[in-house]
């Protein structure tokens, strides 16, 4: 197993789909990652390995209390926390599971707070990016981070994004403000990749996101077409 396969296996999006069931109520059998066995109901997902793990107990004492944690955030209709504390490797396939149950003026929200928190699992947004956005201006926390954005450039900005070709993640609507950060994410583990570049006028940003310190600036890749700066 390489460190890409690692990388995805510790912290990629999980295909809830693949579980596979076993004789014990909410137990099943999981390929994906780096444990043998998960338990998943509802919002709550917990992997442990029964060789590695002392008991089985250990791994799931915590399981009653994360549900009324996730219980008290759904009966106040609250899903942006909610999204909050899940496992980041559920957070994508339930947000698509559920979202046409979160109200509306919580959809772009919760989304950003499922797409700053995953790592993998970009691909299964592909087909949704758009519907998703059409609720964007719902979001006022939204539009305090493009006030500061739009304050820290003039009519324009170049963007970059940065593409690996041999650890692939698909969030070709995530770009940033920094080519450094862009070639972070092209030639991580001394993989090959390239650069996308692109100025674009301010109000073409989505959403300007600098919590992790990445600039990033969301931009639809397909407005224009895309442009290779570099190799």
């Amino acid at each position: 197993m390489d460190i890409i396969e690692i990388c995805q296996k510790a912290h990629g999006a999980v295909d809830l789909s693949a579980l596979v069931p076993t004789e014990r109520e909410h137990i099943y059998k999981y390929k994906q990652g780096l444990s043998e066995f998960c338990y998943y109901k509802d919002f709550v997902f917990v992997e442990y390995h029964p060789i590695l793990d002392d008991t089985e107990m250990n791994s799931l004492q915590g399981v009653d209390r994360f549900h009324q944690r996730i219980d008290k955030h759904l009966n106040n209709n609250d899903y942006v926390n909610l999204f909050s504390i899940i496992e980041k490797k559920i957070a994508l396939p339930k947000y698509l599971e559920v979202f046409h149950q979160i109200p509306d003026e919580q959809k772009y929200d919760t989304f950003i707070e499922v797409y700053t928190r995953s790592e993998f699992g970009f691909e299964m947004l592909k087909d949704k990016y758009h519907e998703i956005f059409e609720y964007k201006d719902f979001s006022e926390e939204r539009k305090e981070r493009l006030m500061n954005f739009y304050l820290q450039f003039s009519n324009k900005v170049k963007i970059y994004h940065g593409e690996s070709f041999t650890f692939p993640v698909y969030d070709y609507y995530s770009w940033s403000t920094s080519k450094t950060v862009a070639k972070k994410f092209a030639y991580r583990f001394n993989g090959e990749g390239e650069i996308w570049e692109k100025l674009i006028p301010l109000k073409d940003a989505i959403d300007f996101i600098d919590s992790r310190n990445e600039q990033e600036v969301l931009y639809d890749y397909q407005k224009e077409g895309k442009k290779c700066q570099q190799k």
